[in-house]
């Protein structure tokens, strides 16, 4: 009796202890094919960045069956990247490659990743690889995700991402988008200018204009000087 009675007491005690509901359980809500978080850091005090669109099959050469797979927008350390989550292992580093297609655009190979110890898990990382995959997607219906991999087969998997906008804004919410790519459009705005100036310069030189060399000259160096 006595023994029953601890069996029974240690099971009421454990019901009673259940996790934090910040680990327990996702607070979400649906935009399109998306689930977006909505539950709020218990440090930050601002909601979580995360979404995730879910393919509900995905293929491996080496498994039996085709399997879930989930893709997740989402900041950390304050920088933004791209998981592609599966259940069987689909390639390694550096003998794996990934590429993509959205709706009837042209595909993207070998884009940069890196494949998790597991070899269930890749991500895009890079910024510039980011930001590309998100303008893609955004007002898109379907993104294909294939890799092929030396040890690990071919894996494909095909993810509905309706109500991309969303998401985007959503899971990038810690890590916005916008400044990189206000970076980029001046590093080419910046490399447009330099190029028209030594054009400029490079005429005034072959029509014997006196300004000419010296136009070149400061040009040149200048963009060396940027470039250095």
């Amino acid at each position: 009796m006595r023994r029953i009675a601890f069996v029974v007491m240690t099971m009421v005690l454990g019901a009673c202890q259940t996790r934090d509901p910040y680990v327990a359980s996702a607070a979400t809500r649906k935009s399109g094919d998306w689930r977006i978080e909505t539950q709020v850091d218990r440090i930050t005090s601002a909601p979580t960045p995360y979404a995730m669109a879910t393919a509900r099959d995905s293929s491996n050469s080496f498994a039996e069956k085709p399997a879930p797979a989930e893709m997740h927008l989402t900041c950390f350390d304050g920088k933004p990247f791209i998981r592609f989550a599966f259940e069987f292992k689909v390639g390694s580093d550096p003998n794996s490659i990934l590429g993509y297609r959205v709706d009837d655009k042209p595909g993207r190979d070998n884009v940069t990743v890196r494949f998790l110890q597991q070899y269930r898990s890749v991500v895009i990382e890079d910024k510039a690889e980011v930001i590309r995959f998100a303008k893609e997607i955004a007002g898109s219906r379907t993104v294909v995700v294939r890799i092929r991999s030396i040890n690990a087969g071919r894996t494909i998997a095909d993810f509905a991402i309706d109500g991309a906008d969303s998401a985007i804004e959503a899971g990038f919410a810690g890590c916005p988008l916008t400044a990189a790519s206000a970076a980029a459009g001046y590093e080419e705005a910046r490399f447009e200018s330099v190029t028209l100036l030594h054009s400029r310069c490079c005429v005034a030189s072959c029509l014997n204009y006196p300004q000419g060399d010296a136009m070149h000259r400061a040009g040149l160096s200048g963009r060396f000087r940027e470039s250095a």
